[in-house]
């Protein structure tokens, strides 16, 4: 699937093993499949939840990626 990915949308086989694998992870949690087909979480922050959130934890860390960041505390 991930050769046929790679072709299909121009992209490199390792982006396309990456993506395959986070549409598998997202789809046994909802919440954040949700707010990402809405649109209120971007595909970087999706990739970085799928890797730690189970279906315990996903709602508190969605609320946590939906929080804007604070810019003035970066050192």
């Amino acid at each position: 699937m991930a050769h046929w990915l790679s072709w299909k949308c121009a992209i490199s086989r390792s982006t396309a093993r990456e993506q395959l694998g986070v549409a598998k992870r997202i789809s046994v949690l909802p919440a954040i499949t949700a707010e990402f087909g809405a649109g209120r979480l971007s595909y970087s922050k999706v990739r970085a939840l799928v890797r730690v959130a189970t279906p315990d934890t996903e709602a508190e860390l969605v609320e946590l990626a939906r929080r804007p960041r604070n810019s003035s505390s970066a050192c």
